[in-house]
């Protein structure tokens, strides 16, 4: 993984450790690093290190993808303002995707 890849990497555990402790919010592609950096207009994702473990695009199959599923079923929020934790369903998924996303770091890290 090269550095600007492990930068973004890090910077998206930053983005869900921050929802998880109530400072941070989740706006999706919009504050991403990992986004910012490999989403395509049609959300190719290629080279992303989540696609390269999932093989799926946009997060598909992941703990963030089953956040936001959670979300638009249990509590129907408008994403203007971004997500955050709204129930402890919500907070054991955010846990999940830091734990997905730091199992992606280099043994090195």
């Amino acid at each position: 993984m090269d550095t600007e890849t492990l930068e973004a990497l890090k910077g998206s555990i930053k983005k869900h450790e921050n929802i998880l402790v109530g400072t941070g919010r989740d706006k999706g592609p919009q504050n991403c690093p990992l986004c910012k950096m490999f989403w395509g207009y049609f959300g190719e994702c290629i080279g992303c290190p989540v696609f390269a473990k999932t093989g799926e695009e946009c997060c598909e199959n992941t703990p963030y993808s089953d956040w936001q599923e959670h979300i638009n079923d249990e509590h129907e929020m408008d994403y203007i303002d971004g997500d955050i934790i709204y129930c402890p369903e919500c907070e054991r998924l955010v846990r999940l995707e830091i734990e997905f996303l730091k199992s992606l770091l280099p043994a090195s890290v």
